[in-house]
């Protein structure tokens, strides 16, 4: 409920209700809920092993102002990405918080590599909505290798409504594109992502290498309109009632 909104005469008073009334109107309750799964804060610059957040009822992490969870791993290769070899690192820079994954991804030769990273993130200020995402990673390749990142967003749940698609590669040599932002066709309380990593040597021989370390996200916000709504209805109010004295 909305308090402290004094007014001073019947059409003022009626000015509240209405504004109250919008209010109801625009303010969900599409913040995050911590739930009863646990949350790990981290602050910018550190680390967790991300075998710590997979798996049935696995912790959430909190950063910032963003809530991390429901993380999933799948690799063509189960034995050498199982999450004890991936970090997940707390970032917040001048786009917003976010992660950053680290850690070895190596194909060397003959050989191609799949790796699917799935997430969400909610925001657990409702009044600050995620706009847009930022994707970055550090590939480097050798010979005939190469890496592509392609990342889908989101909405009702992995596979749910595909809101946005962006991605990075590196085909070598000037063949490359190593940061890509996309905006979301609205501002979102919750977004679920999905990272499908794929990276090889392309021909045979050690010469021909893809190495990827660290991939970051970071995600932008934007008050709600809701939130706009009420602050200019609060100053209208302020200034009706100001010229009422």
């Amino acid at each position: 409920m909305l308090r402290g909104w004094g007014c001073r005469s019947s059409f003022s008073g009626g000015l509240c209700v209405c504004v109250v009334f919008i209010a109801s109107i625009f303010l969900g309750n599409d913040s995050a809920c911590l739930g009863d799964s646990p949350v790990t804060n981290l602050n910018s610059g550190q680390s967790i092993d991300l075998s710590q957040l997979l798996g049935t009822n696995a912790s959430s992490v909190l950063i910032g102002d963003k809530l991390f969870g429901e993380f999933s791993l799948q690799s063509s290769d189960t034995n050498e990405f199982t999450g004890a070899n991936l970090q997940l690192t707390a970032l917040a820079n001048q786009v917003g918080f976010g992660i950053s994954f680290s850690g070895s991804m190596a194909a060397i030769g003959n050989v191609t590599k799949d790796v699917v990273i799935r997430f969400s993130v909610a925001v657990t200020n409702s009044s600050q909505l995620i706009s847009d995402v930022h994707l970055d990673y550090n590939s480097v390749v050798f010979g005939a290798g190469f890496s592509s990142l392609v990342e889908d967003v989101f909405t009702g749940g992995f596979g749910g409504t595909l809101v946005k698609q962006i991605n990075v590669f590196n085909l070598g040599g000037t063949n490359e594109q190593l940061s890509a932002a996309g905006n979301l066709p609205t501002p979102q309380p919750k977004i679920y992502i999905q990272k499908d990593i794929l990276f090889g040597g392309g021909a045979p021989g050690s010469q021909n290498a893809s190495f990827i370390s660290v991939i970051d996200q970071t995600f932008s916000q934007v008050p709600e309109s809701s939130t706009i709504l009420l602050s200019c209805a609060g100053l209208a109010t302020f200034l009706f009632v100001k010229r009422r004295k």
